[in-house]
């Protein structure tokens, strides 16, 4: 419980668990809408552990399960050979069950999922099974903190505004790029924000921002960024730099439909980028190149 990241100190509950008491598995199960998916699991090295894409287990199909947690917290299947003969619609999911100790992971009436001890020595299940149900409220406190600390994490790097991903969401997502993979990087700058702003409110500088992330967003494939004020990023995978002319053309056009004046600028890395700066720098470079351009042309209509 004193583990600074929530994870761990589950994993570490399931481990001491599932050797203290000789299980061949112990897993938690995280709730969804309409199933129920494998979330962390202890797994003996005795046995053939399960897949790592053991796929969701739909809750119609152990809906018996949950009749039992409506009644009592923990219970215990001492034999599922009986168990399967009273209840065939509740299908088997994990190979070589023979019995188990279940119990529901709730808080503060919020239902997080279920812990599962998988056959463990019949002369231990009734002291597994209280021991399951003190840890499953543990569990529950685990878990609660791992989801605050995700949304709190995201809520770091995504912009307030517009919903996508801010400036650190941009150094994590290049963390996690595909290594020898070539990506585009458009550096975008949004015309006339600040003359927006000043002659029609702010109210109309912020839909102009939000529209552009939009455009943005709606690129297939691609992710997006809010560099800070009126510049955006996007970050697209691509085979050759012979796609890049006509990504920034398609830009171009979808934000003149849209009546949205912008600059725009790329480059061309390859994954991993050693140096997001120096590719910022180029693709900003580029931007400012055609940002003049475009307040030549207006001038000369002048």
């Amino acid at each position: 419980m004193r583990d600074p990241e929530p994870t761990s100190g589950l994993q570490k509950i399931l481990t001491s668990y599932g050797r203290r008491f000789g299980c061949d598995r112990v897993l938690f199960f995280e709730e969804k809408r309409d199933d129920i998916r494998l979330a962390y699991r202890w797994e003996s090295p005795d046995i053939l552990p399960l897949a790592a894409d053991f796929a969701p287990v739909p809750r119609r199909e152990v809906a018996h399960f949950y009749e039992r947690f409506a009644h009592k917290n923990t219970f215990v299947v001492r034999n599922f050979h009986e168990y399967w003969r009273k209840h065939p619609q509740d299908a088997p999911h994990i190979p070589n069950l023979q019995s188990a100790i279940l119990s529901r992971v709730n808080l503060d009436g919020q239902a997080y999922g279920l812990l599962e001890a998988v056959n463990p020595p019949a002369e231990q299940m009734d002291d597994a099974a209280q021991v399951l149900a003190t840890l499953s409220r543990f569990v529950a406190i685990l878990i609660r903190n791992r989801d605050v600390m995700r949304r709190l994490d995201r809520a770091g790097k995504v912009d307030q505004m517009t919903g996508i991903y801010n400036r650190r969401g941009l150094l994590e997502s290049v963390e996690h790029l595909i290594p020898d993979v070539s990506y585009a990087i458009v550096f975008l700058d949004v015309n006339g924000l600040k003359h927006t702003n000043d002659t029609l409110g702010h109210k109309a500088g912020d839909k102009l921002i939000r529209g552009t992330a939009s455009i943005l967003r709606s690129v297939p494939s691609a992710a997006t960024f809010r560099m800070g004020g009126d510049e955006f990023l996007l970050l697209k995978r691509i085979e050759s730099e012979d796609e890049v002319p006509a990504l920034l053309e398609k830009l171009r056009q979808r934000f003149r439909d849209a009546d949205i004046s912008t600059a725009l600028g790329a480059t061309v890395v390859r994954a991993p980028i050693d140096d997001i700066d120096a590719a910022l720098a180029e693709a900003d470079a580029q931007m400012y190149e055609d940002k003049k351009k475009h307040y030549e042309s207006r001038h000369e209509r002048e």
